[in-house]
């Protein structure tokens, strides 16, 4: 039987808030966020910097979440034009499914849309599996530590080469035909 699907939109502060910050709650041991005002302080963060694109189920219940800044915090959130997927999360019914590559294909169209060019992501160092994933379509850059003091991996990218490094499995993912 397969997984319900979910559809990926932008999220809007006054209308998606408590929703993800529910979810992001549900996530917070994997995401080293110890309680809900933690929870509360990055959904706060990440609209405030810049926005989250989410998966909702049937129920209109969020499944999965990328939240992303305007520029790259360490940097003072200068660069624009630059989008820094801050945050990433995907429920344990939906992991190891075609559910990443639809999420991570709707903010890269969030990202054309806007005009951004560049991409950064961070992965946990000791996250293999994420650090893999990312070395798909994107390159490390370095490491860093997140605004927690974790440290990390940052990757970085072209949105346009997102499509071209994936987009088979982009296409597989959203049933679509055409190419990219």
């Amino acid at each position: 039987m397969s997984k319900p699907k979910i559809k990926f939109r932008l999220c809007f502060k006054q209308l998606d808030s408590m929703a993800l910050e529910q979810f992001l709650f549900t996530q917070r041991e994997e995401l080293f966020l110890p309680d809900r005002l933690a929870v509360k302080k990055v959904v706060d963060l990440v609209f405030d910097k810049g926005g989250f694109v989410a998966g909702f189920d049937s129920n209109n219940q969020v499944q999965a979440m990328f939240g992303f800044f305007f520029g790259d915090p360490s940097e003072g959130f200068e660069n624009k034009d630059l989008m820094f997927i801050y945050v990433a999360a995907i429920s344990k019914a939906f992991r190891l499914s075609r559910t990443f590559l639809q999420g991570i294909t709707s903010i890269m169209q969030e990202g054309i849309r806007l005009k951004i060019d560049q991409f950064r992501m961070q992965a946990s160092i000791n996250d293999q599996y994420l650090n893999r994933l990312y070395s798909k379509f994107s390159n490390p850059i370095g490491q860093s530590k997140t605004l927690r003091g974790y440290p990390v991996i940052v990757y970085q990218g072209n949105v346009d080469d997102v499509f071209s490094k994936i987009g088979p499995s982009i296409q597989v993912a959203l049933g679509q035909q055409s190419a990219f």
